[in-house]
């Protein structure tokens, strides 16, 4: 059986273990029912009433994870912005360009009733995640945001109900997806203090440890289910993990901990980062889990956030030498004649919308590096992107094609989260 919540007052861990891998229970957690009551209680208040209320909570309701140490598998702070720039372009306009991009993206894409950007599940966790990190720099968006989190929290769980089936949460049959989500709650949490995302997020971590170790290759499955071990799955579990670490304290910090160190062992030792410092996209259970070939910017672009929030929880010189190769090796070949970020599929990627998404997950992750170990050439790497971006691959309506390095070919949610992702990280460098 896999882990469960357990209905009793009790701040217990309890441990049951077995040849191949322990049975955990967490602790304490409201009850389903429950649970679709409240959410229900919150579409009938409004946001700052709803948010003076869920702050009061106390940190002891939240459940222990389950923890990994019998598995026998051997906020960031942000800092100052360099004073040199590499661009003409001064920081109030990158934040009108900014706040263009996000115009667009609100009025054309965002569904009111679903809480979803253009119906997209985990690309909209994206979205929340890079407007969140806008309205830390606009107080007009800040307002915008604080209804725009009430509304996704209440109403986004119901279209995944209805699309994958399951349970009315952020809980799918995706492993990624779920990482997704918790990481866009805790950046919420972060900007709200609302105790209610931190508890979104744990109880997403909670489900997502089921997956891992399931099978040969070992890691964070992908699919439930399934065989099948992808780069994504398991740096999304390491940065989730290392980020629960560095926001809670006493057991579920060591537990959290304890995951993100297992994770961080487990790539180093999987095949994933290959000796050029690039990450491969996934394992091939058919041929000895040995790694594909395929680089994908967003690969390169989480795991940099998962080794600055592990080297945050567990300081250790070697986790952003071992970020800084893999920037350094993306911004070196991931990109086109003029330096400017390419996917493998440019200027076609829109074939598959998810691919357009992945640039922008890069650079996010990039500011997050510069903003732990600050260099120039990240500086000047975001802010070629960022004016690529708007000389380049913009529309007269202020639409982002796919592709930065030419001229306007399509327009999609993916494209304009992904493109808003870069400018927002423009804005705080050139500050």
């Amino acid at each position: 059986m896999p882990p469960t919540l357990l209905g009793q007052n009790t701040c217990l861990l309890r441990h049951y273990f077995s040849s191949t891998y322990p049975y955990l229970s967490p602790i304490l957690e409201p009850s389903p029912t429950m649970q679709i009551i409240l959410r229900r209680l919150l579409l009938a208040c409004c946001a700052s009433i709803v948010s003076a209320i869920i702050t009061t909570r106390s940190h002891t309701n939240f459940p222990s994870f389950p923890s990994p140490r019998s598995r026998h598998v051997t906020n960031r702070q942000a800092s100052d912005p360099l004073e040199s720039k590499s661009s003409s372009t001064t920081n109030a306009e990158y934040l009108s360009y900014a706040q263009t991009v996000f115009e667009v993206l609100q009025n054309t894409w965002y569904n009111q009733s679903t809480g979803l950007w253009g119906n997209q599940w985990w690309n909209s966790a994206n979205a929340l995640v890079v407007l969140a990190e806008l309205s830390n720099m606009d107080s007009l968006i800040k307002s915008t945001a604080e209804a725009v989190y009430t509304n996704v929290f209440a109403n986004a769980p119901i279209w995944n109900l209805h699309n994958f089936g399951g349970v009315d949460s952020f809980i799918n049959p995706y492993y990624d997806d779920e990482g997704w989500w918790a990481l866009a709650w805790i950046k919420v949490y972060d900007q709200t203090q609302n105790q209610t995302y931190l508890k979104a997020a744990i109880d997403i971590f909670n489900d997502m440890t089921t997956g891992w170790g399931a099978y040969s290759c070992g890691g964070m499955l992908w699919e439930k289910g399934k065989k099948n071990d992808s780069a994504i799955s398991n740096e999304l579990f390491l940065s989730l993990a290392a980020s629960l670490a560095n926001r809670l304290d006493g057991t579920n910090k060591q537990i959290a901990l304890d995951w993100a160190l297992l994770e961080w062992d487990w790539l180093t030792r999987s095949g994933l980062l290959n000796p050029g410092s690039l990450v491969m996209d996934s394992l091939d259970y058919n041929d000895s889990c040995k790694p594909d070939t395929l680089a994908l910017t967003y690969n390169q672009g989480v795991i940099l956030g998962g080794l600055v929030a592990l080297n945050e929880a567990a300081p250790s010189g070697a986790y952003l030498t071992t970020a800084k190769a893999i920037a350094n090796a993306t911004m070196n070949i991931l990109v086109d004649s003029n330096g400017v970020l390419k996917e493998f599929c440019d200027p076609s990627c829109d074939k598959d919308p998810d691919w357009v998404q992945f640039k922008g997950i890069y650079i996010r992750n990039l500011l997050y590096l510069h903003s732990a170990s600050p260099e120039d050439a990240y500086v000047t790497f975001i802010e070629k992107n960022a004016d690529s971006i708007w000389q380049k691959a913009r529309n007269g309506n202020n639409e982002i094609g796919s592709a930065w390095n030419v001229a306007f070919n399509s327009a999609s949610v993916q494209a304009q989260i992904s493109a808003l992702d870069c400018l927002v990280a423009a804005v705080v460098v050139s500050m």
